[in-house]
């Protein structure tokens, strides 16, 4: 079994290091494709480098992804300090939109899409195995000490063996040193540099046990570069050239602004989208102001820019806190604002519709009648003529009847009393007084119900009778209607039970529980009598009070 130094695992029987093996980084087989290196395990870009769909990219100078992943720049222009720019500076070359050096660009070594691979490092326009080492199936080993490729490519150490000096074997010579389960040239060697776990950088080789990066070319924060005309490490490291300049000879050097870009003080700006030169230099936004299309604008509440430039509110919203909303009382029904307390189409949530002839009233659908009408089971009748809700939703009139005034009467039946049906004048009458007023009637008749013409009432309930004739006076109680809640118009107020009367004359009486103004009578010369009550008596009182006056009340028979 081989066994690995601390630090390191067996994978595949090799020692790995896998927080640093690209080949198994954090596991063994796991390996960092796209650009990335192996770092504490995870395959992850270097330095400088930004993960755009799964491949490292340079955003300083990736023509397709300048400044941001996704931003391509326009034919002509190269990507420069992440600015899409009309020229490279010298000694860089333009290939697939990035600003490179021929020289030592592993993508384009040589000429532009020329990728070294396997290991193989860009030297002199050339991609070649670093010092020591020699290209096996495409990746560049060291045959003197790779256990896979020992001696020569393919010929692969049994499990337990070390490669040293191209030889299998358990112990390593003179000069070499077990690294990860390998004889290692420490001074040579890319992935133990001096020491064993100590691995030179991308692009890196190892010389005399140290790291060192290609002829022309310096260690920036874990890369090599060319500091003669990296912007981001210009003559120095770390030395970042503006937004305006390039880096030339190791010098930042003032270049002009790209298309679309102002020159505001030095520093290339859009003023169309700049919060500190907004529309022109130095015309600064606000506070919770954003620069859209060279304008400031507030997109906390501008319906127009809510929340971003150009995102409008649309559906009747307004921009509330930066996002589009609908006002209060209403609610958002795909995309429009809706008032559920009263649209038809939403009535009470979205998208419930309410039926012909019905309107939305708070939220509920209902059916709303007009003047003299009732809603019976969502239809609009008159109870007053309706033979299916006579009087009353549901209360159905028998064959051979007609509703009239609210009563189901037999197709014989009529007003009677007709003299006091009028529709002149008007009287306003007190509550708790019983009013009498003489009636006759040329045959005889079975009473059904009574009837009143009131003109304004609110809250008030009524009871008319029928009263024999003593002497020119109310006599006995005949027959009395059910009390009954008054309504503007024509009132119907039915008996209990039917009774039958003789021809003859009778007294008409109504007893009203609050103010009511009624339809006055059209007789002349008529006596009415009244009395102080709460109840019909039995038998009215002899001491009357005279008045002369007459209202349109009225008797129901047949």
């Amino acid at each position: 079994v081989l066994s690995c130094p601390v630090g390191q695992i067996d994978c595949n029987g090799t020692c790995s290091d896998t927080t640093l093996d690209h080949n198994n980084c954090g596991a063994c087989g796991t390996r960092c494709t796209g650009g990335k290196t192996c770092q504490s395990s995870k395959c992850a870009c270097l330095s400088g480098q930004t993960d755009c769909s799964g491949v490292c990219r340079n955003l300083q100078s990736d023509l397709k992804n300048c400044g941001a992943c996704g931003n391509v720049c326009k034919s002509g222009e190269v990507c420069s300090a992440g600015k899409c720019i009309v020229s490279c500076p010298v000694g860089q070359t333009v290939c697939n939109g990035l600003c490179v050096n021929t020289n030592t660009d592993i993508a384009n070594c040589g000429k532009c899409g020329t990728t070294c691979s396997g290991g193989n490092t860009c030297q002199s326009g050339k991609c070649a195995c670093p010092t020591g080492e020699t290209s096996c199936s495409g990746l560049c080993v060291n045959r003197m000490t790779n256990r896979a490729h020992c001696g020569r490519c393919g010929n692969a150490c049994k499990t337990g063996e070390l490669c040293s000096g191209g030889v299998c074997k358990l112990s390593c010579p003179a000069g070499q040193v077990a690294c990860n389960g390998a004889c290692v040239d420490l001074s040579t060697d890319r992935l133990n540099c001096g020491k064993c776990g100590v691995k030179c950088a991308a692009g890196q080789s190892c010389n005399a046990n140290k790291c060192v990066c290609p002829t022309g070319q310096s260690l920036c924060g874990g890369k090599c570069v060319d500091r003669l005309t990296d912007r981001n490490n210009c003559g120095t490291c770390g030395k970042l050239c503006k937004s305006t300049e390039i880096c030339s000879a190791g010098v930042c050097q003032l270049s002009g602004c790209p298309s679309g870009q102002t020159n505001c003080n030095g520093s290339c700006v859009n003023i169309l989208t700049d919060n500190k030169n907004c529309g022109a230099c130095g015309k600064t936004c606000g506070s919770g102001q954003v620069c859209c299309s060279g304008s400031c604008k507030t997109i906390a509440s501008d319906t127009n820019h809510c929340g971003a430039c150009g995102k409008v509110c649309t559906g009747g919203k307004t921009c509330q806190s930066s996002a589009c909303k609908c006002p209060g009382g209403s609610s958002d029904c795909s995309g429009t604002c809706r008032v559920l307390s009263a649209d038809p189409n939403n009535c009470g949530g979205c998208g419930v519709k309410c039926s012909t002839g019905q309107f939305c009233i708070s939220g509920v659908c209902r059916v709303v009648c007009g003047s003299g009408q009732t809603n019976c089971g969502g239809k609009c009748v008159n109870v007053q003529t309706d033979g299916s809700n006579c009087g009353a939703c549901g209360n159905v009139c028998g064959s051979g009847q007609t509703c009239t005034r609210g009563a189901c009467l037999n197709n014989t039946s009529s007003a009677i009393g007709a003299g006091f049906k009028a529709t002149g004048g008007h009287g306003i009458h007190a509550p708790n007084f019983l009013l009498a007023q003489p009636v006759t009637f040329s045959k005889n008749v079975t009473v059904t119900a009574f009837g009143t013409n009131v003109i304004a009432v609110s809250g008030v309930s009524a009871q008319l009778a029928l009263y024999t004739n003593n002497s020119g006076k109310p006599g006995t109680l005949v027959v009395s209607s059910v009390r009954q809640s008054l309504v503007t118009g024509i009132n119907t107020l039915k008996v209990s039970s039917s009774v039958a009367v003789k021809a003859g004359s009778y007294w008409l009486v109504h007893l009203f529980t609050g103010r009511v103004t009624l339809r006055e009578g059209t007789v002349s010369n008529v006596k009415t009598y009244y009395q102080s009550a709460t109840s019909f008596p039995r038998t009215f009182s002899s001491s009357l009070q005279y008045v002369d006056q007459q209202f349109a009340d009225w008797v129901i028979g047949f």
